[in-house]
């Protein structure tokens, strides 16, 4: 019974609102501030809230540019003045972190310059040292089949067959994953590294693949034939 009264007093309820929402001019005009300010006050607080999204993102931007200050030099170069080195050569070095083993005894049967195998721990890739000696690159690219043939990939699909630092998925790394090797300070903790071979094609030639210099960081293309001064570093995944 309590729930049959509660509705019919509902239903009276609603009967006079729609009632004088008909016949009271007066009304009218306060049921439709109401729901302008209701509508009003949801889109502002919405508005506020992305506000405080974008204020948020904006101070991340501005204290990492503020943490990033100190950088006078890259980081092929430490800081000497009054003794202090660049809070980004120290978190570079940090990032960089030899896997058990290093320096392998092996890495002159696989070719390489020395035995030291470190990984890069922000992305989780394993980074060989560079080939003893300069390699060409003449790869084939398709889009199905990536890329196939060549001096250079032969080189890191030999370190898989050896299963070289207790890895077999190692591959020569495209363009992109040298650059950012390069951004993370490879070039504090890759030894004696200047250009080297990426997988990708130049765009428009086939004859050129892209090149990166880890010592430096600038990137440049090279005739694929080329066999007298890039080397070849190759990555593994765990």
């Amino acid at each position: 019974m309590e729930i049959k009264a509660i509705q019919l007093k509902l239903k009276q309820l609603w009967e006079n609102f729609l009632g004088n929402l008909k016949n009271n001019p007066l009304f009218i005009h306060i049921f439709w501030a109401v729901i302008l300010f209701i509508i009003t006050s949801a889109v502002s607080l919405a508005y506020q809230s992305e506000i405080k999204d974008r204020d948020k993102i904006d101070f991340n931007r501005k204290d990492m540019a503020a943490r990033q200050s100190s950088q006078y030099f890259d980081d092929r170069t430490e800081i000497q003045n009054e003794g202090n080195i660049a809070d980004e050569i120290k978190n570079n070095n940090e990032i960089w972190k030899e896997i058990p083993g290093s320096p392998f005894e092996e890495f002159s049967e696989a070719g390489l310059l020395a035995g030291t195998v470190s990984k890069d721990t922000l992305n989780g890739l394993v980074w060989s040292s560079r080939s003893a000696k300069p390699l060409t690159n003449e790869f084939t690219a398709d889009k199905a089949s990536g890329a196939k043939g060549g001096e250079a990939l032969a080189f890191c699909d030999n370190l898989n067959k050896i299963k070289y630092a207790g890895y077999a998925t190692w591959q020569m790394p495209v363009q992109k994953q040298l650059m950012q090797a390069y951004v993370d300070g490879a070039s504090r903790n890759l030894a004696d590294i200047n250009y080297v071979w990426s997988r990708t094609e130049f765009l428009g030639d086939a004859s050129r693949a892209w090149m990166v210099n880890i010592s430096a960081g600038d990137v440049a293309s090279n005739k694929k034939s080329n066999n007298s001064s890039i080397y070849v570093i190759c990555a593994a995944t765990e």
